[in-house]
């Protein structure tokens, strides 16, 4: 959408169920399928996906390895994977401790073939 924000539309059992389904219906034609037509290209969203505000940043550093990976590009997932490694050094955040662990799993389950 747009605005950018939080949309909900209320179906109401007293309310005019035809006018809320057709502004859902147009907001899904106007914004939602030009959304899917966009990020359903994988070679497209391999492509962008990196440089896009798609991602938040505590799934950034596991979707983009796993994008590398299934492109064939090992090296770069490990890269992405070393680099996010080397941010959160030292650190015991949630975040840190289970990025650590999904990286030792990535690497042994992905890269190691």
């Amino acid at each position: 959408m747009p605005q950018n924000t939080f949309v909900q539309w209320d179906f109401s059992a007293t309310g005019d169920l035809a006018a809320v389904a057709e502004d859902l219906t147009h907001a899904v034609a106007t914004y939602g399928l030009p959304f899917i037509d966009h990020w359903s290209d994988w070679s497209r969203f391999s492509r962008e996906v990196a440089s896009s505000d798609l991602l938040l940043d505590n799934v950034r550093f596991v979707m983009l390895p796993a994008v590398a990976a299934v492109n064939g590009d090992y090296e770069i997932a490990d890269r992405l994977i070393r680099q996010e490694l080397e941010r959160t050094a030292g650190e015991q955040d949630a975040y840190s401790k289970g990025y650590r662990d999904f990286a030792e799993k990535f690497r042994r389950s992905v890269l190691t073939h």
